[in-house]
């Protein structure tokens, strides 16, 4: 019987790929349980466009947000950069997410 008539799913990509061979898991608190909490971390430096699209990006994926953590690193961005990820990760429901703005001695 295939999974989707089942009732039972299976998790896509590469999350599928760490379970044991044909382990499934089924929708659900009990599913989320098992999985592990991970922490995305990025930097950036006046790049407000592309961190709005990164972190689009993030937020759509199927993953609980309640496993996942953010930390961004900013280096003293001047073009709104640290007011989107504000608003953008605020209300999202993820663990936590932390920005930390140290600045940058690059010129």
């Amino acid at each position: 019987m295939s999974s989707e008539h089942s009732g039972v799913e299976t998790l896509p990509g590469a999350l599928k790929a760490r379970l044991p061979e044909g382990k499934v898991l089924a929708p659900g608190a009990a599913a989320e349980a098992s999985l592990p909490h991970v922490t995305i971390c990025t930097v950036t430096l006046n790049r407000e466009k592309v961190i709005k699209e990164a972190l689009r990006s993030m937020l759509s994926q199927m993953y609980p947000k309640d496993k996942v953590s953010v930390i961004i690193v900013d280096g003293g961005s001047s073009d709104g950069t640290m007011e989107t990820c504000r608003s953008m990760l605020q209300g999202t429901g993820l663990a936590r997410y932390e920005i930390i703005v140290q600045k940058s001695t690059i010129p």
